[in-house]
């Protein structure tokens, strides 16, 4: 049967870039999205035995009778590897109409089994949708259509009918592929054929142990402890994985010797689905990174729900201000050294690349492995973490009392205890709980030491008045509040250590009165910790308020003053004010010599954006990247020849050349300074 593999152009699909750190909503890009979404290929030396096991799995889907097939193993063992090679051979796409991937994990519901399926079959989903709404949108698109449904890392029966995809049979010629650890579930959801991912076989293991560790393998005294060390990792792909990244090009013998026996050492495993040895063994290689920083990097990344792409930018924002990276390094070289450990933990295969390369992620295992050492009884700092689990129960208090990070990370949290215990808290991660609306007026009064708060994506209304008692807390992100009205006044300027401030979204702003829009534009200028400011006022300017943005907001900052003030501000974005005519009001003034450290800034869709600064350029000896993209109004760029001697480019969007020759320069020097390093940006 002939059959057609869709592409489809999706409406809008923005993606952030990121730069210095701070993740931006400036270029929205326009892509073709395949239906079929190739996955990442296994290293060769691991493609031998996982082909060995995708032939198998071949040869059964050959069969018209075999409608789903288990692939069931230990973690670790490369039961995903098989389904990734399996959804990247050119012949499955020739047999069905839509190959779907959806990886399940232990805290899926069938909203998020929906949501992923939708997302690759590129349906829209409207989050006040009933279940059985989505389940008939999702059957619509797949009516008459064959697909290839593969399930990776499920721990539990998924009902198949109640996500939306009609049940294979031979007349429909759908088929389901699945991976668990468990053979259990390869019956509960009623399997034809199960396969068991076999470990490799001591020369295969061998192969791929000394592919990764490199030429050092071939001194004789570190072959003798290689050799040893493969037979302690029983042929199990991720923990040779995990010891080869460890000891690659390490060619001190002690060192060998040294991991050998910690290997050798008895292990104490308190996860009941993790195999003793596979624990010991990648614990074994997290004490072998070699400083404290990379080990609180590795461990904060378990905050994160399972399987999540998890935002470079994003986690290094976190490290800054929690204190992970010093204060003392600038926004930029927090993102440098960030990177550096980002890099550092994937070449240790302790995090993974992530699908795209603004994103890491964490396999499975290895997460476990971080919530045992981050529980009551794993000896690190001790962390809450109920992320990607959507039972919205409150834990006790004595697990808040005793945590220094806190993770409900999409947890469908509906309300929270009225004053928690915690002395000790650093990081408290609360985005993605839509159903919170409410957090009550005492909620931080004793959270003295907290230093992150990320409050996006969730329903509340307003900030209760004891979030100025937060006096250590450095960063602060309220992104995608859509239901935010109000912001307690004089609550902001008491923030007095706050660094990075987020007050992002879509249209969150045509919901805040005038005045608590006074309030963000004004106490903004007492924070003289700032570093990095990101807010955002979209589709402002309706029947209720015809000057288009609230008042304080005509101009991004409501006084000379006030730019004088923010000495620290490293990054500043700017997006969809429709009403923004400048920097600053047009009688007002400012000094050469303001915003000395600003490195970055941002502006999109700004329709009647005129001057940053009227009359005056600026100097800003620190500036590297500026982006201006749809300001048609911008005539003139606020530089002379003595301006930003580091600026490395200036980006424009895709139709900007025309815009570009048509800016205003005080003489042709300052021109032909710029002018090579203007670029169009394709994709805005």
């Amino acid at each position: 049967m002939a059959t057609q593999v869709e592409t489809i152009r999706p409406e809008l699909n923005e993606e952030k870039r990121c730069v210095g750190g701070l993740c931006l909503d400036i270029f929205p890009r326009i892509e073709l999205v395949p239906i079929v979404v190739d996955q990442p290929d296994p290293p060769s030396t691991l493609a031998k035995s996982a082909n060995r096991t995708l032939n198998m799995v071949l040869d059964k889907m050959q069969h018209k009778s075999t409608l789903k097939i288990g692939i069931w193993g230990m973690g670790g063992v490369g039961k995903t590897t098989v389904l990734r090679l399996l959804n990247n051979t050119p012949e499955i796409t020739r047999i069905f109409d839509f190959v779907i991937w959806v990886t399940v994990s232990k805290s899926q519901s069938i909203r998020m089994i929906q949501e992923e399926v939708g997302q690759r079959l590129l349906v829209e989903i409207m989050k006040d949708w009933p279940n059985d709404r989505v389940a008939s949108k999702l059957r619509q698109k797949l009516h008459d259509k064959k697909y290839l449904l593969l399930l990776d890392d499920v721990w539990e029966m998924v009902d198949l009918d109640l996500v939306g995809l009609l049940n294979p049979n031979q007349n429909n010629g759908c088929k389901v592929v699945l991976t668990t650890r468990k053979f259990e579930v390869c019956r509960q959801m009623g399997t034809d054929v199960e396969i068991k991912v076999k470990v490799l076989p001591e020369e295969e293991a061998r192969e791929m142990f000394y592919a990764n560790v490199g030429d050092v393998v071939r001194l004789p005294a570190i072959k003798r402890l290689a050799e040893s060390i493969v037979t302690e990792c029983d042929g199990l792909p991720l923990a040779l994985k995990v010891v080869s990244g460890a000891l690659r090009k390490e060619e001190d013998v002690n060192v060998w010797e040294n991991f050998l026996r910690e290997l050798r050492s008895p292990a104490t495993s308190f996860i009941k689905d993790l195999n003793e040895k596979v624990f010991n063994i990648l614990k074994v290689s997290y004490d072998h990174l070699e400083d404290t920083q990379k080990k609180q990097c590795l461990l904060f990344c378990g905050l994160y729900p399972e399987d999540s792409e998890i935002e470079k930018s994003e986690l290094i924002g976190y490290w800054r201000a929690e204190g992970i990276l010093s204060r003392e390094l600038t926004l930029h070289e927090a993102h440098v050294k960030g990177h550096a450990i980002l890099r550092a933990l994937i070449d240790s295969s302790l995090l993974e690349e992530g699908n795209d390369d603004d994103r890491v992620k964490m396999h499975d295992v290895v997460r476990d492995l971080v919530l045992a050492m981050t529980s009551p009884k794993g000896g690190e700092p001790q962390h809450l973490v109920r992320a990607g689990i959507s039972s919205g129960k409150i834990p006790d208090a004595v697990e808040w009392e005793k945590a220094t990070r806190i993770s409900f990370i999409d947890h469908d949290l509906c309300n929270l205890p009225e004053s928690p215990d915690c002395p000790e808290l650093l990081t408290l991660l609360l985005q993605g709980n839509e159903r919170l609306r409410v957090i009550p007026e005492t909620f931080f009064n004793n959270m003295p030491k907290l230093k992150v708060l990320d409050l996006s994506r969730t329903g509340i209304e307003s900030l209760p008045t004891s979030i100025s008692k937060l006096e250590s807390l450095r960063g602060l992100v309220l992104s995608e509040c859509e239901s935010l009205e109000a912001l307690p006044a004089g609550v902001i300027s008491k923030l007095s250590q706050i660094e990075v401030f987020k007050l992002e979204g879509s249209d969150w702003a045509s919901r805040l009165s005038d005045e608590s829009t006074e309030i963000v534009a004004k106490e903004l200028s007492e924070l003289s910790s700032l570093s990095s400011l990101g807010f955002e006022f979209q589709d402002v300017g309706g029947e209720e308020r015809d000057s288009g943005l609230p008042s304080a907001i005509q101009d991004v900052f409501s006084s000379g003053f006030m730019v004088q003030q923010l000495s620290n501000l490293e990054e500043l974005v700017v997006n969809h004010c429709g009403g923004l005519k400048g920097m600053i009001p047009e009688d007002e003034v400012v000094e050469h010599e303001a915003l000395p450290k600003l490195r970055m800034l941002g502006l999109q869709d700004l329709p009647e954006f005129v001057n940053f600064f009227k009359g005056v350029p600026m100097r800003w000896q620190s500036l590297e990247w500026v982006g201006i993209i749809n300001c048609p109004k911008l005539r003139k760029l606020p530089f002379d020849t003595n301006s930003a001697p580091n600026l490395k480019e200036i980006e424009g969007g895709r139709n900007s050349q025309e815009w570009w020759d048509a800016l205003e320069w005080d003489n042709d020097a300052t021109r032909l300074q710029f002018q090579p390093i203007f670029r169009k940006n394709p994709y805005c």
